[in-house]
């Protein structure tokens, strides 16, 4: 089985809540965590960006009228995606490791760059916790479950709760941000022929930067 049926060991995971499985053989699955999926709830409509193809992987969600759109930071020859779940959206939050996967293909070079596994992951997860119950109270009047959001807790938020709450944990420019103050390292410029940047059309600008 791969490592998917467990998520905590042998997982990388990216700022914005994706997971990246990858085998000896390069061959990868990209899906989302559990975090995400516990603070989505459920999903409406799954539309993926490309199909097949070198790119950064992405893909919107539409949540309760709302469209999301998530990218992975690095390039992935991109080979198949999960169509399944176009029909069935919920198996990508109720089976986020398993069932739930949404694209395949082989690692490049730069696949796993600046992704986290392990104890780092670890870590890194229980700081997000942490984040989300504070920025919960703080921005909202919401306390967390036990340091988890509450399941669905994205449908309890007006339209500018949720597009600051999305955009503080799992838009692209959250990817953006974290690459910048990790190392002095830029994100992929816009010239790179891994098509970045695509990501950050859907939703408007001055939504995302609020």
């Amino acid at each position: 089985p791969r490592s998917t049926l467990f998520p905590y060991t042998t997982l990388f995971r990216s700022p914005n809540h994706l997971w990246l499985d990858r085998t000896e053989d390069g061959g990868c699955h990209i899906g989302i965590d559990a975090f995400l999926s516990r603070t989505l709830g459920s999903i409406e409509g799954i539309t993926y960006v490309w199909q097949k193809g070198l790119h950064r992987p992405a893909v919107v969600f539409t949540v309760d009228g709302v469209d999301l759109e998530l990218v992975f930071p690095n390039p992935l020859l991109l080979t198949n995606c999960n169509l399944y779940v176009r029909a069935q959206p919920d198996r990508v939050t109720a089976q986020p490791y398993t069932a739930g996967w949404l694209f395949e293909g082989i690692a490049e070079a730069d696949t796993s760059e600046r992704l986290m596994e392990g104890d780092e992951a670890r870590a890194w997860m229980d700081d997000e916790q942490r984040r989300m119950n504070d920025f919960l109270q703080r921005q909202h009047g919401l306390a967390a479950d036990g340091g988890l959001p509450h399941p669905g807790i994205f449908r309890r938020l007006d339209r500018e709760q949720r597009l600051a709450l999305f955009h503080e944990f799992f838009s692209p420019l959250r990817v953006e941000r974290d690459n910048r103050a990790s190392k002095g390292k830029n994100p992929v410029s816009g010239g790179s022929r891994h098509s970045p940047g695509r990501g950050l059309e859907r939703l408007p600008a001055r939504d995302l930067s609020e």
